[in-house]
């Protein structure tokens, strides 16, 4: 008696067989190779909005470094961003950092990946800068530049705190009250202000080299002036403790660049920060338009913002060619004659020169 099977085959003759066999064969076929690509694709699809995602993060302020390192877990995850940071895994020094540019500055960078170390005289603001950052990614470390032990502490610190010194931001600064003639100005007030403009820089470079040079890497960043370029805008001891920056950049671009060490400074026209603010000439909305009305590049205001942007292209390996220079950011103010041949009256209005003195 016939199998139940043989009697099946015998319904069938051999080719109609073969292509039953070869239907299911493709049948699955079909069935396999879709669900891989499918799989692969869709894992392509997550790692873009995962990306886009982070991007968007990022415009909008959130902090991208806190969400990446102190809340993300997974393997391998400091491979997948680091790209999107530019200071990732670098150590920064900001003096003047409690507020104003100092402040701006060291939010940028700590978003961007870096350990910020704040020195200042102003406790209670830096502290709450730091408490802004996060103690994970910050310090606050109460510090007069126009000493030396200081600074010298303030440089320790952070070698001790996170293992190294990669930038040094010398930004704190002040200003001394604007006199008609030289005539009027005190000795007292122009030491003043050299002792920190000056000397306060002259110790960041100093005690940065200290740490930089057995490292054999670094940057160090300084903020000058337009007044280093252009007479007249600023008293005599501000303008000439900005030449002085100018010429310590130069001079210290040349000695530390055979260590590897970056050093440049920054020169930006004028903006509005609390050292404005404080000399109580005028509110915010009227010194941006004074600033306006006398600057070259008109349709844009100078903030803070810009500023420190220019700051963190300095730091980063960006400009990793990039030392001795005094980058203006001032929309080439501090080229333009107060002779320009070129001026339209319409963008020139005589109301505010009461204000520039």
């Amino acid at each position: 008696m016939a199998c139940p099977h043989e009697l099946i085959l015998g319904l069938c003759d051999e080719t109609h067989i073969a292509e039953l066999k070869m239907k299911r064969n493709i049948q699955s076929a079909e069935a396999v190779m879709p669900r891989s690509l499918v799989t692969k694709t869709s894992t392509f699809r997550k790692w873009i909005l995962l990306t886009l995602l982070l991007w968007f993060w990022n415009c909008i302020e959130y902090d991208v470094n806190t969400f990446i390192f102190n809340e993300m877990h997974f393997p391998f995850k400091k491979y997948y961003f680091t790209f999107l940071l530019m200071l990732a895994g670098k150590v920064a020094l900001i003096t003047g950092g409690a507020n104003g540019l100092g402040e701006c500055t060291a939010k940028l960078f700590a978003k961007h990946g870096a350990k910020i170390i704040l020195a200042d005289i102003q406790c209670e603001l830096g502290h709450v800068v730091s408490e802004a950052i996060g103690s994970a990614n910050s310090r606050f470390v109460h510090c007069d530049v126009s000493k030396e032990e200081d600074v010298k502490n303030t440089v320790d610190i952070a070698v001790k705190t996170y293992g190294k010194l990669d930038i040094v931001f010398n930004n704190a600064g002040i200003l001394d009250p604007t006199k008609a003639s030289i005539t009027d100005n005190k000795k007292e007030d122009f030491d003043r202000v050299l002792s920190v403009n000056v000397t306060g820089v002259f110790l960041g470079m100093k005690h940065a080299a200290r740490v930089m040079v057995p490292a054999r890497s670094g940057s160090i960043i300084s903020m000058s002036s337009i007044a280093s370029e252009v007479g007249g805008i600023a008293s005599h001891a501000y303008t000439c403790s900005k030449h002085a920056i100018v010429g310590l950049t130069k001079n210290l671009a040349v000695e530390l660049g055979q260590f590897g060490i970056r050093v440049n400074c920054l020169s930006p026209y004028a903006m509005f920060t609390p050292l404005a603010n404080n000399s109580g000439k005028t509110d915010g909305k009227t010194f941006e338009n004074i600033s306006n009305s006398y600057g070259n590049l008109k349709g844009v205001t100078l903030t803070t913002n810009d500023v420190a942007n220019a700051a963190l292209f300095l730091a980063s390996n960006d400009a990793k060619y990039i030392s001795g220079h005094n980058l203006h950011v001032d929309g080439r103010f501090s080229l333009a004659s107060t002779a320009n041949i070129f001026k339209n009256e319409e963008n020139h209005d005589p109301t505010v020169e009461k204000w520039f003195i």
